[in-house]
Formats: C-alpha cells, sequence, structure tokens
C-alpha cells in the first residue's frame, strides 16, 4: 500500500502506530458488527468485514488524514468521506487497503480452525482482544493473561516472540 492515499481530492496515510483509542474505536467496530463470531467459527475476515456493511468505518479506524492523527471525530468526518468516494480508482485503493488493513490488524490472514482443509499444526489460542491487538500477544504470553474466553485453537500465525 502506497505510503499517502489519494482519496477524493483528500490526502491518507496508513496509522504507523495507533493510539489505544484508535484500537478500541477498531474493537468496538469488530463486536458490533459480530465480525468477533465469524472470525471465531473460522470464517473469513475481509468477508465478515464487508459483510458488515460498515467499511468505510473499519478503513477510517486505520487510514489518517495526512496532516493530522487519529480523533473519532475524525474518523467520523473520513467514514463519510470515504462512503461518498465514486470514482473507480478510489474505490480500488479503498479495497485495496481494506485487506492490508484488516490482515495488517488481525494478523497474517487471521485464524482457521484446526478442522479446516488447510490447517497444519496447533498454536496456542488467543482471546479475540489478543489477535486484534498484536502487542497485547506478548503480555498475554510473559503473564497468561486474557481479558475473553480463548478462541478455538488456530492454525498459521507465527510465533510470537
Amino acid at each position: 500500500m502506497p505510503e499517502v492515499l489519494h482519496l477524493g481530492g483528500r490526502l491518507y496515510r496508513p496509522a504507523e502506530e495507533t493510539t489505544f483509542a484508535q484500537d478500541a474505536a477498531f474493537m468496538a467496530l469488530v463486536y458490533e458488527t459480530k465480525v468477533h463470531d465469524e472470525i471465531a467459527a473460522g470464517g473469513d475476515i475481509i468477508a465478515a468485514v464487508l459483510r458488515s456493511g460498515r467499511v468505510p468505518e473499519f478503513l477510517a479506524c486505520s487510514l489518517v488524514p495526512l496532516d493530522g492523527g487519529w480523533t473519532a471525530d475524525g474518523a467520523k468526518d473520513t467514514a463519510a468521506h470515504f462512503a461518498a468516494l465514486t470514482d473507480r480508482a478510489d474505490k480500488a485503493t479503498l479495497m485495496t487497503a481494506l485487506s492490508v488493513v484488516i490482515t495488517g490488524f488481525f494478523g497474517a490472514g487471521g485464524p482457521s480452525a484446526t478442522n479446516s482443509p488447510s490447517a497444519s499444526t496447533a498454536v496456542s489460542p488467543e482471546s479475540p482482544a489478543d489477535r486484534a491487538a498484536p502487542h497485547r500477544r506478548r503480555r498475554v504470553a510473559a503473564t497468561g493473561a486474557r481479558s475473553s474466553p480463548p478462541l478455538p485453537t488456530t492454525t498459521g500465525a507465527a510465533p510470537v516472540p
């Protein structure tokens, strides 16, 4: 994904470091839209986000105006701007960004159930919050702390150092 996205006359950049409020807003969307249910059932993350009908809001949690940082009010404006775009190139850029943003937030493509045809070896289960916030994995691994019940055993995730 380019470092700067030109969308509908505005410039955006992927958030390199997110704030706690930004992560919380993203996770709120995950739970409000039941995307976490599909992830827990081994479903496709991108398809779940698309079915949620809230793609502009998901993107607005991760793409920020080039000239500023993330705020809740700014994210509402950004989501409205994304939703109103009609240019084919802008829409294609957003769909590419969606794939990068969502898989980046949830990890390398998200979990797959051990009974999935593409499953290989099982790794330790993580809570949705642990998977959604990779930086939490180190704390969970070090302390064993969990904020929610674990998901079914998953595969395909890279080991956490």
